[in-house]
């Protein structure tokens, strides 16, 4: 149960990283 909780909050975390690095890139600022 415990790996299952901490594999939902690596998701959570790489989904909200892939997220702000889709924005910065689409607004023009990454690039």
């Amino acid at each position: 149960m415990r790996v299952l909780l901490l594999l939902a909050k690596f998701l959570v975390g790489a989904g909200l990283l892939v997220g702000v690095v889709f924005f910065l890139s689409r607004e023009g600022l990454l690039l």
